[in-house]
């Protein structure tokens, strides 16, 4: 009876290792998980958040290069690595929800500039009236004209590339015109107050 009991529990015990050993790879989850990192990919927010995109990768490289090294073992059981797919299939979520903020963020400072770069274009054609004229006034007037008119330009169409291009550069482009506009604006500032000055004496 002895014997017949501990041929039992013989068999159960390697009726369990070998079920552990054949133990399937968690297919299911890494095609969850790749279709996961691969969404954040085409919706081009990872440029955005880079490093939170390599860490993403780096989480898919970890549970895949475990699963790898597993696989290749008799007895094998795949729990961590399936729970590691799961968390990176959140992983993925998180980056997108950050990387979709960042756009919004940049989106707002772009609108912000813009709207800079309008008012003092209106104000520079409104001191143009204002600065001194004459001979050599006028060529020059005539010269910050034509500045006003290219930045107007370039406004313009920036304007039309926001959203078609990394808002990255499309913000750097827009700092570049609100730096033009500016160096203008504080041009003529200084010109007027100069005049204003020698008018007095």
């Amino acid at each position: 009876m002895k014997n017949r009991s501990l041929k039992l529990v013989t068999v159960m015990a390697i009726a369990l290792l070998i079920f552990s050993g054949c133990a399937k790879v968690p297919q299911m989850e890494i095609d969850n998980a790749k279709a996961a990192i691969e969404a954040v990919r085409a919706s081009g927010v990872e440029v955005y958040v880079a490093d939170a995109f390599g860490a993403l990768n780096d989480s898919m490289n970890v549970a895949l290069e475990s699963i790898t090294a597993k696989n290749s073992k008799m007895f094998k059981n795949f729990k961590n690595e399936t729970a590691q797919l799961v968390a990176v299939v959140s992983q993925a979520a998180a980056v997108q929800a950050a990387g979709d903020e960042k756009i919004s963020q940049l989106k707002a400072e772009i609108e912000k500039i813009v709207g800079a770069i309008t008012t003092k274009i209106e104000e520079s054609k409104n001191l143009v009236l204002q600065a001194p004229k004459g001979k050599e006034g006028n060529t020059a007037l005539m010269a910050i004209k034509a500045d006003i008119a290219s930045v107007e330009t370039s406004l313009d169409e920036l304007k039309t590339v926001v959203g078609t291009e990394n808002y990255i550069q499309s913000l750097n482009k827009i700092k570049a015109v609100d730096t033009q506009i500016s160096s203008i604006k504080s041009e003529l500032e200084t010109v007027i107050e100069k005049f204003k000055s020698k008018t007095k004496k």
